[in-house]
């Protein structure tokens, strides 16, 4: 039996994940340390395939907020499989 695999993504939706992707960051440097802007961010990377780029961005959030950037870079791995 094979596997099912889901449809590849149509190019519109690719790039409207970019377009949000830009505007959380945008928004990050307005808002530095908010803990949703900065999940969304790791997981649309993520989503898109740049799990190097969103695990280097859920190690460097640090200070306070260690136990979230622990869960991001845990769901990256995930992803990754």
């Amino acid at each position: 039996m094979d596997e099912w695999q889901a449809p590849e993504a149509l190019p519109e939706l690719e790039l409207a994940r970019m377009r949000v992707l830009k505007d959380l960051s945008e928004i990050a440097e307005k808002i530095p340390r908010d803990l949703w802007i900065l999940g969304q961010r790791v997981y649309y990377l993520t989503d898109l395939g740049a799990a190097t780029s969103a695990a280097n961005l859920a190690r460097k959030c640090g200070g306070r907020t260690h136990w979230w950037c622990t869960a991001l870079a845990g769901y990256v791995h995930h992803a990754r499989g």
